[in-house]
């Protein structure tokens, strides 16, 4: 079985955006209080009909109770579609 990442079809956009932000973890420990290396949130575009022009990872710093709101950090895309 393929991923979609594997496939010729799709780009990350964190990889082909123009301008890129923060490229760091996506998901939080399991305490929810320490923020992860591993990037497991992807947005995939078709490089072919979608342009990136932006990509940044948001390290959502408010916490509550010193906890992340989520385990996972949102990950935002700035693309075209032509």
């Amino acid at each position: 079985m393929k991923s979609v990442e594997n496939l010729d079809r799709f780009d990350r956009t964190a990889t082909v955006a123009k301008n890129k932000g923060d490229l760091g973890g996506t998901i939080n420990g399991t305490q929810g209080t320490k923020r992860q290396n591993y990037i497991f949130d992807h947005i995939f575009v078709t490089s072919d009909r979608i342009d990136t022009e932006y990509f940044t990872t948001l390290n959502n710093e408010s916490k509550l109770n010193g906890r992340y709101l989520s385990d996972h950090m949102p990950v935002v895309a700035d693309i075209v579609i032509y």
